[in-house]
């Protein structure tokens, strides 16, 4: 849903059920003045695509399969050197 009132709701069952205080992080103002307003402490958080045209680099975001990749491609290569040879 898109009504900021029902998010708010939503987030304070959700962080009830979990046990203790939580922080709550969202990209629309409204869900979390709402969340804020309910004593739940939270952050709104801007991508950096939106924040100033002139600041963007104009690079592609990278895939999630691609981190993915290249994460398992560092572990491979540390799994395979042979520490002894550095010394």
């Amino acid at each position: 849903t898109r009504v900021p009132k029902v998010n708010a709701e939503k987030v304070a069952k959700i962080l009830a059920a979990a046990g203790g205080r939580s922080m709550y992080f969202d990209t629309d103002p409204a869900t979390v003045s709402e969340t804020y307003a309910n004593g739940i402490p939270s952050l709104l958080v801007c991508q950096p695509f939106v924040v100033r045209p002139e600041w963007s680099n104009q690079k592609q975001m990278r895939g999630w399969e691609t981190l993915v990749e290249e994460i398992d491609r560092q572990a491979l290569a540390k799994s395979e050197k042979n520490w002894r040879e550095l010394e």
